[in-house]
């Protein structure tokens, strides 16, 4: 894939954030409906209970810090990695900003934060949380600037091949919110590139097997690049098992469906083709070069 393609890709995954942020910040600042769990609910796991930092963020400095990233990413839409690059500085700067504990459910006083963009998130959020609770809950949207500071870091790494400096900036958001799916997709990415193929797997197999992950993610995306990253390895008896579920969970996707031709054609005694990068996890229908 040519390197406007890339960045595409990378620049709609942004946008998405971006769009998703906004849309949360003009509903009642933030806050989702309350839920309340009745008394025979069944409790969840203890995975699921809100954590309670010790020292949580500062609220003025994390808003501070989202807008300089919100800035980023737009910026990043408009004017691609060159744009980007002017960000760099500002972005490390909020790296310094961020706690030591941040995660994706929160439990502040009455409220329980959530930091996702992702709606299934929020939805596990009211309901496990509330169910672990066993009273009302208010769940707050909250600002998410660190981890996606690290990750437009990350990606501005890999797409100049930095990619041991990519994972490091990615380390540091997942350091924070270790299932956040697109810090995920994007270290998968690096480790590929980097031929570190048995890290990718694992990394996307441990995540699939995980059991507060694998409520929220897009078990099809991550199929379809585990997919990828097992042909890699020559394993393809796998990787042919990972991508049927990929299609079952989302028929005809054009990427899965090449991926299993190409496949066949490795069975058939055709030549192996390197993966063309593709940030946030996944490439176009034909991502061989």
């Amino acid at each position: 894939m040519g390197k406007s393609g890339v960045y595409g890709l990378l620049c709609a995954a942004l946008l998405t954030l971006l769009v998703s942020q906004a849309a949360w910040a003009q509903t009642n600042t933030g806050n989702l409906p309350q839920a309340a769990a009745s008394e025979d609910s069944a409790a969840p796991p203890t995975a699921f209970a809100a954590a309670v930092c010790e020292h949580p963020a500062d609220s003025a400095q994390e808003t501070a810090d989202q807008r300089i990233v919100d800035e980023a990413m737009s910026a990043t839409n408009s004017g691609g990695y060159a744009a980007l690059a002017t960000r760099l500085p500002a972005l490390r700067d909020v790296l310094t900003h961020a706690p030591s504990c941040y995660p994706e459910v929160e439990r502040r006083g009455d409220d329980i934060v959530v930091r996702s963009n992702q709606s299934s998130t929020a939805v596990l959020a009211l309901t496990l949380v509330a169910a672990a609770q066993h009273q009302n809950v208010r769940v707050v949207r909250g600002a998410n600037p660190y981890t996606y500071a690290s990750l437009l870091l990350g990606a501005y790494s890999d797409e100049m091949r930095h990619f041991e400096e990519g994972i490091a900036w990615l380390d540091r958001g997942l350091a924070l919110q270790p299932h956040e799916e697109n810090l995920v997709l994007e270290k998968a990415t690096a480790l590929g590139q980097l031929h570190r193929v048995d890290e990718q797997i694992a990394l996307l197999q441990a995540e699939l097997s995980d059991e507060f992950a694998s409520l929220s993610i897009d078990k099809s995306r991550y199929r379809r690049n585990l997919g990828v990253a097992l042909i890699d390895a020559n394993r393809l008896d796998e990787a042919e098992a990972a991508l049927r579920e990929s299609i079952r969970l989302e028929p005809n996707n054009p990427r899965a469906e090449n991926e299993l031709r190409y496949i066949a054609q490795l069975r058939a005694g055709g030549q192996h083709a390197e993966t063309t990068m593709a940030h946030i996890g996944d490439a176009p229908a034909n991502p061989r070069r």
